[in-house]
């Protein structure tokens, strides 16, 4: 009985989060796609874009490049809003940068997940962001180190 209640349950939260994908056109970025960055020319259709924080600790590492787990901390960055239309396209060339694979995601170099942001001003936004993928957190001690004050360089 407890299992069929919680089957309506679990589409209700699968519909709810499929909406929220779907109204979501911003990215945090923290590193190479940052303004002035190598990688910037794949958000550069970016409609607006903001300073911002998210909940997380950040690490730079060795290949010239850094990456953001879950943590207590702050990590600064950019906040980037696309048009409606936009932010698939961008996601698309994300996703290839960032080595994420969303059919089989324990290979992917980074995940993309869906934080909450808050800009410079105060206020909350949802977006898209990259975090480190499982092989890539159980290497950070030997490939990185931590940001001081969630900052990368």
């Amino acid at each position: 009985m407890i299992a069929k209640e919680e089957q309506p349950q679990q589409q209700q939260w699968r519909q709810q989060r499929q909406q929220e994908q779907q109204n979501i056109t911003a990215a945090f970025v923290y590193g190479t796609l940052m303004r002035g960055e190598a990688n910037h020319r794949l958000v550069s259709s970016a409609k607006k874009i903001m300073p911002a924080t998210v909940q997380g600790r950040l690490y730079a590492l060795v290949y010239g490049y850094p990456a953001m787990i879950d943590g207590h901390g702050q990590v600064h960055g950019e906040l980037y809003f696309f048009d409606n239309n936009g932010i698939e396209a961008v996601l698309s060339r994300l996703d290839y940068l960032e080595g994420y694979r969303p059919a089989t995601p324990e290979t992917s170099l980074f995940l993309r997940k869906i934080v909450e942001v808050t800009t410079d001003d105060g206020r909350v936004y949802s977006a898209y962001t990259y975090l480190a993928g499982p092989h890539l957190v159980q290497r950070l001690g030997q490939i990185g180190h931590e940001c001081p004050g969630g900052r990368w360089q």
